[in-house]
């Protein structure tokens, strides 16, 4: 199993997957559309740690994220009813984040690694 490491503006994951994140991302998988309405996929566990982060695993897919509150908030947004863009632009105002689009990239980004292993 790979372990990576990502800061992505204000979110943080560690990714531990097999075949590992770098290896497996492409392009072609990515978000590209901000008004997609991405949807987690029911196999994906949350649960808070005691170091105020919070783990999301899919044990059918040897994939897990260790990330932070930003980024446990994006995961929630993710219902299928919200596009990528209303999940940034709520936590733009909610954290007073200085530039809308630079976060709408990050969150793609992020959600980006789960799209790729097909959890979104």
């Amino acid at each position: 199993m790979g372990k990576e490491f990502m800061k992505i503006g204000p979110i943080t994951c560690s990714i531990l997957a097999d075949p590992p994140y770098k290896q497996m991302r492409t392009s072609k998988t990515d978000f590209t559309l901000a008004k997609e309405k991405p949807s987690l996929i029911a196999d994906i566990t949350c649960s808070k740690l005691d170091s105020g982060h919070v783990l999301c695993e899919a044990p059918l897919s040897n994939f897990s994220v260790r990330t932070n509150n930003v980024g446990d908030e994006i995961l929630k947004m993710c219902n299928g009813k919200n596009t990528i863009e209303d999940i940034a632009y709520d936590l733009v105002e909610k954290y007073d984040y200085y530039d809308d689009d630079q976060f709408l990239e990050q969150v793609k980004t992020f959600l980006n690694i789960f799209r790729t292993y097909r959890l979104l």
